[in-house]
């Protein structure tokens, strides 16, 4: 994948089919900001992806019956510092920074109660963000 270069920060984004077997492919170079991803549940369960504790922010989508091949993207870093921010034991998102601005990026700020109604889930991912954000500043 090509480098996007900006305030002295490589930026690139990747994404392709997941092998299951393997799990998710070994970061090249840079550092890993964010990582979703698609698959049945069976899949991402024998890829191991999304383990609570990662020092990744990760998102990954379960679904379907395995039919369509599971996929995983990330976006990486090099050349900054990344600092994890943490919510309840969970990675959530990171913060850094280049010659122009500070960055946060969550990923994974997820309702605790995924039989809320849509309205309780989507107050609690704000709620959550937000916290996620105050721990930050």
């Amino acid at each position: 994948m090509r480098d996007f270069y900006c305030g002295g920060v490589a930026r690139r984004h990747e994404m392709g089919e997941l092998d299951i077997a393997a799990g998710v492919p070994v970061v090249s170079r840079g550092q890993v900001l964010s990582q979703t991803g698609w698959g049945s549940r069976a899949q991402l369960t024998s890829a191991a992806v999304g383990a609570k504790g990662t020092d990744v922010p990760q998102l990954w989508l379960c679904g379907g019956s395995g039919g369509l091949p599971p996929v995983y993207q990330r976006f990486l870093a090099d050349g900054c510092e990344v600092r994890l921010v943490r919510r309840h034991d969970c990675t959530v998102g990171v913060y850094y920074a280049d010659d122009y601005a500070d960055y946060c990026l969550l990923t994974g700020v997820l309702p605790p109660d995924i039989q809320a109604s849509r309205e309780q889930q989507t107050t609690a991912v704000f709620e959550g963000i937000e916290d996620a954000l105050l721990m930050r500043a």
